[in-house]
């Protein structure tokens, strides 16, 4: 039987970033809560998840790292419920939107500062949250 302990001043180096082992559950803690509103509501796991892990890891990391997951379980979905073809079709713009903002941001984690990366992740949240608050109230001005 393996038993593991993590004593707090143990330090760990976890893709070239040294954590102490409450940082590491820390970012792991982070990861399940955002997992769990994915489960429960069905979105927000990046907002959650990258507004925790910038906490922890250097910005350029918590990004990089939260792809690869998003990524696989994508294709997890496709190769069990097979490739939707024809609404792939319907969203061409949408697609090229995607691979130039991909090229576009992969070049702006390699130039932008940390403390840049922190701004503009954090203008995302707020406008995220403003748009969620508009459009609470647009739906209330229609129905009524």
């Amino acid at each position: 039987m393996v038993t593991a302990t993590l004593a707090a001043s143990s330090v760990y180096t976890v893709a070239g970033v040294e954590l102490t082992a409450f940082e590491a559950v820390l970012a792991l803690g982070i990861l399940l809560l955002g997992g769990f509103v994915k489960g429960t509501v069905g979105f927000a796991v990046g907002l959650i998840t990258v507004a925790g892990l910038v906490q922890v890891f250097p910005p350029q990391i918590a990004l990089v790292a939260l792809s690869i997951p998003f990524f696989v379980s994508n294709v997890v979905v496709l190769a069990g419920d097979g490739v939707p073809v024809g609404f792939l079709r319907e969203q061409i713009p949408f697609v090229i939107a995607l691979v130039v903002g991909l090229f576009a941001g992969v070049w702006l984690l390699t130039v932008l500062s940390p403390e840049l990366l922190y701004l503009f992740i954090a203008g995302y949240v707020m406008l995220f949250l403003g748009f969620q608050h508009v459009e609470e109230r647009i739906q209330e001005h229609a129905s009524s």
